[in-house]
């Protein structure tokens, strides 16, 4: 399992992650640490959030928590 370093996007910081071999996540929080609200979670602040479903790759998991910054399901 292995960890790789952040990648910044619109204000966001990513932090792909393999959870098991083969099965990436990536954790999403802010860049510069101030708390993220999760509209969806009840609209709580929370200091990170994590993808929901594994990806096959590194890449691919960043691109699924860029998709979830796009679409505006954490701010």
């Amino acid at each position: 399992m292995g960890v790789d370093p952040l990648e910044a996007y619109w204000g966001f910081s990513i932090r792909p992650y393999e959870r098991e071999l083969g099965r990436w996540r990536a954790e999403i929080k802010k860049l510069y640490g101030s708390q993220l609200v999760v509209p969806l979670a009840g609209g709580r602040a929370h200091h990170s959030t994590t993808t929901s479903a594994d990806a096959s790759t590194r890449e691919t998991a960043i691109e699924m928590a860029k998709q979830v910054i796009d679409a505006g399901l954490v701010r």
